[in-house]
């Protein structure tokens, strides 16, 4: 198993056991660190996501043509497949990744935890929820710059990418 299927396997462990005990308790705002341990996790998957395609890029382009032999982070039946590929993982990732933080923001917001006549209100819990949601919309924008990312390096051109 490669390190993208374990962060992947690990970050929904982790979601599954938080959003469980958080059910089965009165420990709803466990939900409110959902959106931070996301981020970590975004960030390992789409470094390992980036490294890949900077590795694919330098063998399409950089590594001179005498001495490589034909890799498949090279070859043109990579090239023709990434292009369909690439965007079916991107959306698979944002949903595994993506969906969880946004579901337990809106049951914290359903739930009134918000509400400055509820009984769980505070000023640091209000704060945390508005981190949370800036983080989960950061989360989603490091997603889809892996995805371009990925995208162009796969079409040898990376100098948009940093344009």
């Amino acid at each position: 198993m490669g390190m993208r299927d374990t962060v992947t396997l690990a970050y929904v462990s982790l979601v599954a056991g938080f959003m469980g005990y958080a059910a089965a308790s009165d420990r709803q705002n466990l939900l409110l660190l959902l959106p931070y341990l996301t981020f970590g996790f975004v960030n390992i998957f789409s470094h390992h996501n980036m490294v890949i395609g900077a590795l694919g890029y330098f063998l399409k382009k950089e590594l001179p043509c005498s001495s490589r032999s034909v890799h498949w982070d090279g070859s043109k039946t990579l090239e023709g497949y990434q292009n369909r590929f690439v965007l079916y993982r991107s959306l698979s990732a944002a949903m595994i990744f993506l969906a969880p933080p946004t579901i337990a923001l809106v049951l914290l917001w359903y739930w009134g935890f918000l509400s400055v006549e509820s009984e769980y209100y505070s000023t640091i819990r209000f704060i945390a929820w508005i981190a949370g949601l800036v983080t989960t919309l950061a989360s989603a924008y490091l997603l889809w710059r892996v995805h371009r990312f990925r995208l162009l390096a796969a079409e040898g051109d990376l100098k948009r990418y940093f344009t």
